[in-house]
């Protein structure tokens, strides 16, 4: 591998702070490269000689760079070249302010490029003025990926077919207009390898080049995590480590994050990538380079790049074995949605949604059944011990590392408990709510039993089941769902978990999972004996006695018949909704009428 140099000439200054009373300063410069952790390359720093009594210092002075550190890397591997100006005195200097240029902005340049880049404070300095002027070039221009030893900027080929995804194609199409899709339930993954990644760990204190890092893998699915093996000094890591990971909502996120694995401090956070579970609902095998991003979830080129295989797939070992078969398609089909983790769905009977549909001269639905079955994974709200009831209290403690802070957050979390019981209600105007029995001291409450037959006809209502936290004051807010019955129309049952929201509907893994099972059905005895003898809905007859077909009108006839969905004018004063006490009021010229 070809050794290359940096070459660095610092030409001078312009218009610089004046450090001393007669207006001026004895300006110097200090050059040095910088590792990606922000620390100094040992035994590649350099200094120019002092300028007295100037503002705008001449030095043109070259340095080379590269003895002590290689720079024939990928460009995701490169150092920055930090250039520091000071003030000289007799016993100390002042800070005059400073650049930092990362050399990989000039990974291709082998003609000096002047760079002119105004100052910055650094330091204890409280104002900055001035600029530097520098140019820069490498001796020979960057390696090719067989020299770098297949790294690239941009992305590796990808063999489609090494190592195989240890899970055979779908046999069944997943088609979402299917009433008979076997809907995916376990997502299959294989972490291939790293390329270009950043070096987090100093190669050594007698070892030349640019540092080294302990990575592994952990992926992160619902409550899910798995982790591979910790890959020991290399910027290129090969696991081809195969997950599989039980899960079956389409709205949940799969995190990639790759750290520096360091038994002491807590592990180092080296990029992640957030991959939707909804693009993988075809069926077909996912394999493809993925650039890493920040903390902030944006690309940076530095941080390298992982190849995953995915395939988000049909098990029907993780179907309960138990389930009644059912008469409907549809309803065996919902079926298959139950999680994995469902033991006791397993292993008993699966709670029955009992909820007919009268399908009467193609009559629309106008009434929503709704069965809140259980819940897991939910938040802690309540304390242990003497602060039982208590909302629980995360303490920072300083000096603890990321990981250890994680760990004793859910160690904290393990400690609690929470009384949940769950809302449910439509968005329509009357607002009645219907609410679950309370199950107290528990993480994963089980409700089954708690069914309610809710009158809704608008199609475009939402169903809203809210979780909260009974406390003797004040219930706490957990997390909700939000379904709208458009998901509801084809009138079959659909029985699935599904992720909680926050207050702003923004999906919030943390808070857990509610199963729920809904339908939505015409029952007649809803419709008043007026809508019962009036099959068209348009009311009854209007009959207007002695009307002569040849005379001039003289008398206007108006027929109120009925009205639907009105506001709720009167509110109930222990419970939620309320009624009205409706009159119409019919004006014509003078004459006013009003029904009773």
């Amino acid at each position: 591998m070809p050794t290359r140099k940096l070459m660095c000439r610092i030409r001078g200054c312009n218009n610089l702070l004046a450090a001393d009373k007669g207006g001026t300063s004895d300006p110097y410069v200090t050059a040095n490269l910088l590792e990606k952790t922000g620390k100094p390359v040992k035994k590649e720093q350099f200094k120019t000689k002092t300028i007295k009594k100037t503002v705008n210092p001449v030095f043109d002075e070259t340095f080379t760079f590269g003895d002590a550190f290689e720079l024939s890397v990928p460009p995701s591997q490169l150092p920055s070249l930090e250039l520091k100006v000071y003030d000289s005195d007799t016993f100390s200097s002042e800070a005059l302010g400073f650049i930092v240029i990362p050399l990989a902005e000039i990974n291709e340049q082998v003609e000096p490029k002047l760079f002119t880049r105004a100052l910055q404070k650094f330091g204890k300095m409280k104002e900055v003025k001035g600029e530097i002027e520098v140019a820069l070039n490498f001796s020979a221009p960057p390696p090719s990926p067989e020299e770098e030893g297949g790294g690239s900027s941009s992305a590796p080929p990808v063999d489609m077919t090494k190592p195989p995804l240890p899970v055979p194609p779908p046999c069944i199409p997943i088609d979402p207009t299917s009433d008979s899709v076997l809907r995916p339930n376990e997502l299959h993954v294989i972490v291939i390898k790293c390329t270009g990644l950043p070096a987090m760990d100093s190669a050594g204190l007698f070892k030349k080049g640019p540092g080294t890092s302990d990575p592994l893998v952990t992926l992160t699915l619902g409550k899910e995590k798995k982790k591979t093996t910790v890959k020991k000094k290399t910027l290129e890591p090969v696991w081809e480590e195969a997950f599989a990971i039980p899960h079956s909502d389409p709205g949940a996120l799969l995190m990639v994050q790759v750290d520096d694995y360091d038994m002491g401090s807590g592990n180092d956070f080296m990029g992640q990538v957030k991959i939707p579970v909804k693009a993988l609902e075809d069926g077909a095998e996912n394999r493809e380079w993925r650039r890493l991003c920040t903390l902030e979830n944006e690309v940076d080129n530095r941080l390298g790049q992982v190849l995953l295989a995915m395939r988000w797939m049909h098990n029907p070992e993780l179907v309960a074995s138990a389930a009644p078969v059912a008469a409907d398609p549809a309803l065996e089909a919902t079926f298959q949605d139950l999680d994995e983790g469902d033991v006791e769905l397993k292993n008993s009977h699966k709670p029955e949604l009992e909820a007919e549909d009268e399908k009467v001269d193609g009559k629309e639905p106008n009434e929503l059944h709704v069965m809140v079955i259980k819940a897991k994974y939910i938040k802690a709200m309540d304390g242990t011990g003497l602060l039982g009831g208590l909302p629980s209290i995360n303490i920072k403690i300083p000096g603890m590392g990321k990981k250890k802070k994680e760990e004793k957050k859910e160690k904290e979390k393990k400690k609690g408990t929470s009384d949940p019981f769950v809302e449910v209600t439509t968005s329509t105007a009357r607002k009645e709510k219907y609410k679950t029995e309370i199950i107290k001291k528990t993480l994963e409450p089980v409700w089954e039993t708690n069914t309610f037959a809710i009158p809704e006809s608008d199609p475009g209502a939402v169903l809203t089941l809210t979780m909260s936290d009974s406390d003797m004051l004040k219930s706490e807010f957990m997390g909700k769902v939000n379904i709208p019955l458009t998901a509801l129309a084809n009138r079959s049952e659909c029985r699935e978990w599904y992720s909680l929201t926050n207050k702003d509907n923004v999906l919030d893994e943390d808070r857990g999972k509610l199963l729920v099972a809904t339908r939505w059905v015409y029952n007649p005895r809803l419709i008043s004996e007026a809508e019962a003898l009036d099959p068209n809905d348009m009311g009854p007859p209007l009959e207007v006695a002695h009307d002569k077909p040849n005379k001039q009108p003289n008398r206007v006839t108006i027929f109120v018949i009925r009205a639907r969905k009105l506001q709720v004018m009167d509110k109930n004063m222990f419970s939620s909704g309320g009624s009205s006490d409706p009159v119409v009021t019919i004006k014509y010229d003078d004459e006013k009428k009003k029904t009773k």
